[in-house]
């Protein structure tokens, strides 16, 4: 390294930094992939209810407000979780680019021949 000039030697520490930094961005990008994959409790709309607490023998009025509340509240509690994963994606799938463009340099930075 001592024979190395100044522009040699800081093409080199971005080449290490490149390949180190691309590894543990991939790394990272792959573990929170799979924590998205990893499945959450949400509520459904349980269909089978309606025989179930004899909603279907109510006036059509009731089972109509009864089938509309239960189906908005599971649908508004599917956004919440679906925008969260979509985002934590998001962030993920940004992470991995950095991490191969990260690569693609170091590799760049290699065949060189710097």
């Amino acid at each position: 390294m001592s024979g190395l000039k100044v522009w040699q030697l800081v093409l080199t520490i971005i080449e290490i930094v490149c390949s180190i930094g691309s590894i543990i961005m991939v790394l990272i990008a792959t573990v929170w992939f799979l924590i998205l994959l990893h499945g959450r409790t949400v509520k459904v709309f349980k269909s089978e209810d309606i025989i179930d607490k004899d909603i279907h023998k109510e006036k059509s009025e009731f089972a109509a407000v009864w089938v509309m509340d239960k189906y908005t509240n599971a649908v508004g509690e599917m956004r919440e979780i679906i925008h969260k994963k979509q985002k934590s994606f998001d962030k993920a799938i940004v992470i991995i680019i950095v991490g191969i463009v990260m690569y693609a340099v170091s590799i760049l930075l290699q065949k060189g021949g710097f």
